[in-house]
């Protein structure tokens, strides 16, 4: 009797184990079917939450206010000289410390292939190195901006010697020596798994959903939501749903880089004719109409501003060009699956012969615009600190935008607002940029997407989870009740 005993409990044991290995770990979906860890890339939202559990930066956004991260003081010299000293014993996930040497290495090697996002480097002159855990930036001149900027999710600092191995084995970013409370345990194509590294912290394992999107009948194999859930699901009784303040606005833009859109007249007159309510009602109650070429809740904004009234009333009798095909590109990870038949009808109204072709390769928008051909492309855009400026930056570098436009008197514009302290004079710079990018007919604000709803399992404590953009959610901070 005593043996049938222990045999039904080992039985029992083996059998819930995995039930109880499965609560202790943190079970993420990630509207993505890569993930890009190497900052020199474009890095989408899914890529930014799972860098944000591994790395460290000098400083970074907290609830709308940067603060001091690795940094432990940051001192203005001279408007163009500052000093930053960096906190001590913080490590690597390969037990080093992190010293100013790294912040150089790390600067110096996004200076050098980062294609996107450059602007930091254009204002920096030098970063010299003063002692061990102490260094000088010089700016080219006084930039009130620079730390709003380096706040953002894209400044990670990285180990030296692994910036060195990285320059020769790009692959090597797969899993990086990095400084955060997490180390990546497994990165393939379907999954990647963290471990804490700091003693806080549950385990977590991201799950890539090339689909964008998650069915209700498997919400429930999840503990952390931030997607699109398609369907009314029966399991909501297990979660708890959390509104974020993250906005988020849905853009169609034309490629320039191909006739007859590198024409102003043909891509306005395009734009007279787009009808953003055949898109918006498929996202039912959560989608709002985009007033302004940025979001409410960005600097910058004009509330009812009216961003198309004037080009649909100037380009509306004006003849649309002839074209017997015409091809449109939703980006995977912006566009849900079940949801990209909608923006094609959207077209199809205009251009009844148009074809879709997916991007799924983020990291390399530019080129893959340019490779696809296609004449215009759906995607989702957010400011990580609610400044205009991020949704600029693109037609202010070297080199032409997702849009394949680029100008000299624009590019002047968006880095002179940058050189502007005060907010509400940046704002009235912003209102000027806006009115030029609506002039040139470059990008159609379909809709504005105020709040992202979380799913969140009701055995989690997710304490701040609102309080900031859900990729600067610091996942350590999340505890079993």
């Amino acid at each position: 009797m005593a043996k049938i005993i222990l045999t039904i409990l080992c039985f029992w044991i083996l059998t819930l184990a995995p039930v109880f290995g499965e609560a202790a770990t943190l079970r993420i979906p990630l509207h993505a079917s890569t993930i890009s860890l190497d900052p020199s890339k474009v890095q989408d939202v899914s890529s930014l939450w799972v860098s944000r559990q591994i790395n460290c930066q000098l400083i970074r956004m907290n609830q709308g206010v940067p603060t001091l991260e690795a940094a432990l003081s940051i001192q203005y010299i001279t408007p163009i000289l500052i000093d930053i000293k960096l906190k001590p014993n913080i490590n690597f996930n390969n037990g080093s410390e992190v010293t100013a040497q790294d912040v150089i290495a790390t600067f110096d090697y996004l200076r050098e292939k980062r294609s996107e996002n450059r602007n930091v480097f254009g204002w920096i002159e030098s970063m010299t190195l003063k002692n061990k855990y102490e260094l000088l930036i010089k700016l080219k001149h006084p930039t009130p901006q620079l730390f709003t900027v380096l706040s953002a999710p894209h400044y990670a600092i990285f180990d030296k010697n692994f910036i060195a191995k990285v320059r020769k084995n790009p692959s090597l970013w797969s899993e990086p020596v990095s400084c955060g409370d997490y180390k990546i345990e497994e990165n393939s194509s379907s999954v990647i798994a963290l471990s804490p590294i700091k003693g806080k912290g549950l385990p977590i394992r991201f799950y890539l959903v090339p689909d964008s999107q998650l069915l209700n009948k498997d919400l429930d194999k999840y503990d952390l939501v931030s997607m699109q859930v398609i369907g009314n699901s029966n399991n909501l009784s297990n979660f708890k749903l959390m509104n974020v303040f993250d906005p988020f606005q849905y853009y169609f833009v034309l490629n320039t880089r191909i006739p007859p859109w590198n024409n102003r007249n043909a891509r306005c007159a395009f734009f007279s004719r787009i009808n953003p309510n055949i898109v918006m009602s498929v996202y039912e109650e959560r989608a709002e109409h985009a007033d302004n070429l940025l979001p409410s809740g960005t600097l910058g904004y004009e509330k009812n501003a009216n961003y198309m009234e004037e080009i649909i009333s100037n380009f509306k009798n004006v003849p649309l060009p002839a074209k017997k095909t015409i091809c449109v590109s939703p980006i995977a990870t912006s566009i849900e699956k079940d949801y990209r038949d909608a923006y094609l009808e959207m077209i199809k109204k205009i251009y009844p012969n148009v074809t879709s072709k997916l991007i799924n390769n983020y990291t390399d928008l530019n080129s893959e615009l340019q490779k696809e051909k296609c004449d215009g492309v759906f995607y989702a855009a957010k400011s990580n600190y609610l400044d205009a400026y991020e949704y600029f930056v693109t037609f202010s570098e070297k080199g032409p935008s997702a849009t394949g436009f680029h100008d000299k008197e624009l590019t002047k514009q968006i880095k002179k607002s940058q050189d502007i302290d005060r907010a509400d004079l940046r704002a009235k710079a912003y209102h000027n940029i806006v009115k030029a990018i609506t002039h040139e007919c470059l990008m159609y604000p379909l809709f504005t997407m105020p709040y992202d709803i979380v799913y969140v399992r009701n055995n989690l404590n997710v304490t701040g989870i609102s309080e900031e953009s859900i990729n600067e959610y610091l996942l350590s901070n999340v505890k079993l009740n």
